[in-house]
């Protein structure tokens, strides 16, 4: 499930907007964005499936599938686009980062 989903998704974000063509019609079936979610935490929990930190540039940086800023203000403003408040961090390579939200959903 999850292999097809993060193959698909690329083609997907591309024309999500073309209810009709049948790459979108499929991965929607197949429960899109959700479904990928979900079985991307599955893959993790069992430990099949290790997420790297990938530096965007100094302003941002993904973590374990999620965006983290390089300031407070910044994480905060998302928080709050999200409906949660406050921020945590995490600690990359003696670097602090700033995730939106007292913690993960």
């Amino acid at each position: 499930m999850y292999s097809y989903l993060s193959r698909a998704e690329d083609q997907y974000r591309k024309n999500e907007t073309d209810s009709e063509a049948c790459a979108n019609i499929s991965y929607l079936l197949w429960g899109g964005l959700a479904a990928l979610g979900w079985s991307r935490d599955k893959l993790r929990e069992l430990g099949e499936l290790d997420l790297e930190s990938l530096p965007v540039n100094e302003k941002f940086i993904i973590i374990d599938d999620r965006l983290a800023y390089s300031s407070v203000e910044k994480a905060e403003e998302i928080a709050n686009d999200f409906g949660c408040s406050g921020h945590h961090e995490h600690d990359v390579d003696g670097v602090t980062w700033y995730m939106p939200c007292e913690q993960h959903d």
